[in-house]
């Protein structure tokens, strides 16, 4: 058993939009979430799922729950909640 810290990581930004942050030379908001979740526990001593709402089929690893998670981080997108699309309303 583990004493980490869990978290679970929500990147907002489809399967297109993370491919253009990492072509222009950015990182993806899950790295980025991860990296500073990781660096804010100490000695790094963090478990982190990360979840793509925005892609077809997403869900949590298999047989995780919400509950088992100490934290959850939701990183921002470049979708809005005012947008009719199946990539917003997975996420809502």
């Amino acid at each position: 058993m583990t004493d980490n810290l869990k978290f679970l990581v929500i990147d907002g930004y489809n399967k297109e939009a993370r491919e253009e942050l990492v072509a222009g030379g950015a990182s993806m908001a899950a790295d980025q979430y991860t990296r500073m979740l990781k660096g804010s526990t100490p000695g790094g001593a963090a478990d982190i799922d990360v979840l793509f709402p925005a892609d077809p089929g997403a869900s949590l690893p298999k047989g995780a729950e919400l509950a088992q998670y100490d934290g959850i981080a939701w990183t921002g997108c470049s979708l809005t909640v005012f947008e009719d699309d199946p990539r917003v309303h997975t996420q809502i």
